[in-house]
């Protein structure tokens, strides 16, 4: 949730105008961001600067992360412009605490959104640990893993199909066998609803056709260099 001793009830849009005149100050992030106070926190990663965000700083902030919205826009403002973004994804995905859990999934669904760059084998990637996170009981985890797997899935037509391919192999139900040889079965957040907007999203997309072309030339493209 979003509250606290700490929290000075300043709305989102007063705050970012007060980083207009700040950006890229380490220093000042730094400092708001050790204050402990709410606001304070959303206003560091809108003004700190990436490229002096080392790999222990992002790992501290990401454990002191108390509430869904610092998480997601320090996720989505910051720490998915560091060189080490995509690894701190499978990382943070893999943690015990549960905002440092949702922190990984949510790096998958914005770098998913930002990163033109990454090769589809990355989000492919991410898909694979998408149901282990959807089986966790806290909702906020399993928010962000149905965010990821709905962004993972618009990105293109290739990976769309994939993403479906998760939804129909894990959700709603899923036997998960515990470590003592005993089967579980729990339902997990990847429900109809997800299925349902993915396959809507490539019906409605006009460039299905080219994207379709584009994959089949790239896979044949791949096949003559071999």
């Amino acid at each position: 949730g979003v509250g606290g001793e700490k929290t000075l009830g300043i709305r989102i849009p007063v705050l970012r105008k007060l980083t207009k005149t700040h950006r890229n100050d380490h220093e000042l992030a730094s400092a708001l961001w050790a204050s402990g106070i709410h606001e304070a926190r959303i206003i560091a990663p809108l003004i700190e600067d990436p490229a002096r965000v080392t790999e222990r700083q992002a790992d501290r902030w990401v454990r002191q992360f108390d509430s869904w919205d610092i998480c997601d826009l320090c996720c989505n403002n910051l720490l998915r412009k560091t060189p080490f973004a995509h690894d701190k994804a499978l990382e943070w995905s893999a943690g015990e605490r549960e905002f440092v859990r949702r922190a990984g999934y949510v790096m998958m669904a914005v770098l998913a959104v930002h990163d033109k760059a990454a090769a589809d084998s990355v989000f492919a990637g991410y898909l694979r640990v998408v149901a282990s996170g959807a089986t966790d009981e806290r909702n906020m985890v399993r928010k962000a893993v149905n965010w990821a797997l709905r962004q993972i899935g618009k990105r293109n037509l290739a990976l769309n199909g994939k993403a479906i391919t998760v939804i129909s192999e894990n959700g709603p139900d899923v036997t998960i066998l515990q470590g003592d040889g005993n089967a579980t079965v729990v339902t997990i957040g990847l429900g109809n609803d997800v299925d349902v907007e993915l396959r809507r999203h490539v019906a409605e997309r006009g460039d299905v056709r080219r994207e379709a072309a584009r994959v089949a030339g790239v896979e044949r493209h791949d096949l003559a260099a071999r």
